[in-house]
């Protein structure tokens, strides 16, 4: 991947779905924004005018495992939904999003701002973004980009 690529990061709910981008240098993670679920297809056309200003190519979908690591059921039906981001151009990767909704809502909070469901989702899209970057960083294979 180029340096200078941004990344996208993905909160995917049964009803909205949080969106964060990363800076050039791959480093931090910002919330950009929410918007409704309206089914795969208009998100998926959603997804694209929000990210096309940024140029992002590859996106990190928070997937929801349980506890124990394991695919839940909304895990499945998040894969097939990254299915469909790779065939309309993007490179996904997944993130583990457990308990990112709650780092959020703390993050808002400790911030002074109100964690409405909205900017939560924003945050937790933000915060799955801001692990796998911390995570692409550490590795030894990224590491002399």
């Amino acid at each position: 991947m180029e340096p200078s690529s941004r990344v996208a990061g993905l909160d995917v709910g049964d009803r909205r779905i949080g969106v964060a981008v990363s800076d050039s240098s791959l480093t931090l993670a910002q919330p950009v924004g929410i918007f409704i679920h309206k089914g795969w297809s208009q998100d998926i056309q959603t997804i694209k005018r929000m990210l096309e200003p940024y140029g992002v190519k590859r996106i990190a979908v928070g997937d929801p495992v349980r506890d124990d690591g394991s695919q839940s059921a909304q895990s499945r039906k998040i894969r097939l939904f990254g299915d469909a981001l790779s065939r309309a151009g993007f490179d996904v990767v997944y993130c583990d999003e457990r308990h990112t909704s709650l780092e959020a809502a703390e993050l808002l909070r400790s911030a002074g701002k109100k964690a409405g469901r909205g900017k939560v989702d924003a945050a937790a899209a933000a915060v799955i973004l801001q692990r796998w970057l911390d995570e692409y960083r550490s590795s030894p294979n990224n590491r002399s980009r």
